[in-house]
């Protein structure tokens, strides 16, 4: 079974579970995917799909998306492979990805062409290499609509510029419970960076994940972008150890981690909001000693335990209570706390 991009963490304890790179662009002389016609959105499929097939790299594959069952759409949104607008579209479109799911391209959503290239852990430099890559290559091939004072030109005047997002997934769990994120989340907000759950929302996030994405697109090239998240990252995630320090010796603290820790590796069911609670305790565990794994276990998980992932994954057309049942056997195989 092919490894996927986010099962190849290699550091236990790095609360980085990855980064990711997004780009949109367009080609010059089309209008843009909202004027285009259906056949018109056909020739652009036809022309990224035939220029991809020259792409030396992974082995890719290419679908359309009316071809896919709902459920199987709504498991790559989960794993990030496609956004939510692209799901939620009835147009004509069309993805590209490779075996690992760590590139995907989309193809006719907003933009012509949505680059997305990611990686387990903090190395944001090479996701950047590889995007480089792709992006010459395609501008290449299909010649992109640039402007020397515009940059990449697009129907979102927020993107003009880069039209590039640098995103970093991060475990907070310690920030989170001591009420310290939200006054870095205000600083982040000041310096064009956005901290966003990556789970529930804003006002009842689970789990403790956050997107942290650069906002800022114009007047800063690509590897200045790379720069200041990363920087910005390594400074968030000292923060996060130093709040999940301050737990170490809270009793109150301890005991939900060895609570959690017991649900998540031998609960008889377990809905996907349990799971990522769970998860966020024994992350903290993790970080102060309590526990002794890896958080390179828990990773993978968050990504193939989502309801439509389960479901895909097992070929089976689950109800709630059976997907529970199945989510909780899962973990118990998989999750062997100290």
């Amino acid at each position: 079974m092919k490894t996927m991009w986010y099962e190849k963490g290699t550091d236990p304890t790095d609360a980085v579970i990855g980064c990711e790179i997004t780009a949109v662009r367009n080609i010059n002389s089309i209008p843009f995917s909202w004027r285009l016609s259906p056949d018109a959105r056909r020739q652009v499929i036809s022309a990224v799909k035939n220029a991809m097939t020259e792409y030396k790299g992974d082995k890719l594959y290419f679908s359309l998306m009316a071809d896919l069952t709902k459920k199987q759409a709504v498991a790559l949104a989960e794993r990030r492979v496609i956004t939510p607008e692209f799901l939620g579209s009835d147009d004509v479109r069309a993805l590209i990805m490779s075996e690992d799911e760590h590139l995907s391209i989309m193809i006719c959503s907003d933009d012509h062409i949505r680059i997305r290239v990611a990686r387990a852990g903090r190395d944001i430099n090479a996701v950047l290499d590889e995007f480089k890559k792709i992006d010459e290559f395609l501008d290449n091939k299909l010649h992109f609509a640039f402007d020397e004072k515009l940059g990449y030109l697009c129907p979102d005047p927020t993107v003009l510029g880069t039209g590039m997002n640098v995103t970093a997934l991060v475990s907070l769990p310690g920030l989170t419970k001591s009420g310290g994120l939200k006054s870095i989340a205000s600083s982040a907000d000041r310096l064009g960076i956005s901290i966003s759950a990556m789970f529930g929302t804003q006002i009842n996030q689970v789990g403790d994940i956050y997107a942290v994405t650069n906002r800022i697109t114009m007047g800063l090239s690509e590897e200045k972008a790379v720069e200041n998240l990363a920087q910005f990252t390594d400074q968030l995630t000292t923060s996060e150890r130093n709040a999940a320090e301050s737990f170490a010796g809270d009793v109150n603290a301890i005991d939900m981690i060895r609570r959690s820790a017991q649900i998540a590796s031998g609960a008889k069911f377990l809905s996907t909001n349990e799971m990522l609670e769970a998860f966020s305790w024994i992350s903290l565990g993790i970080s102060v000693g309590i526990i002794k794994a890896s958080r390179r276990v828990l990773d993978p998980l968050i990504f193939t335990m989502q309801p439509a992932s389960l479901n895909v994954a097992n070929r089976e057309m689950l109800d709630v209570r059976a997907r529970d049942e199945l989510r909780a056997k899962i973990l118990s195989s998989k999750l062997k706390f100290a």
